[in-house]
C-alpha cells in the first residue's frame, strides 16, 4: 500500500500557514498546483507556483513542511 502523504505550504516571510495542502501523488515529475496564485493572509505576500515539481518539493520539505 503506498504512503499518502500530504504536504502544507507555509509563508517563508512569516512562517504562517497558507491554509493550503498537497496529497503527493508518488510522481516525481509532476507538476504541483501549476499556475496558482497564493496570498498570505498575515504578510499579504503573493506567490504564484510555476513550474513546480513533486521532486522539487520533496527535496526542500520539513516535517511535511513547504516553506514559499
Amino acid at each position: 500500500m503506498e504512503d499518502k502523504r500530504v504536504i502544507d505550504f507555509y509563508c517563508k516571510r512569516c512562517r504562517k500557514s497558507l491554509h493550503i495542502s498537497y496529497g503527493l501523488t508518488g510522481d516525481s515529475q509532476t507538476p504541483v498546483l501549476s499556475n496558482i496564485t497564493l496570498k498570505c493572509g498575515c504578510c499579504t505576500r503573493t506567490m504564484v507556483l510555476k513550474n513546480f515539481e513533486e521532486h522539487h518539493i520533496l527535496e526542500h520539505m520539513k516535517d511535511n513542511k513547504y516553506y514559499l
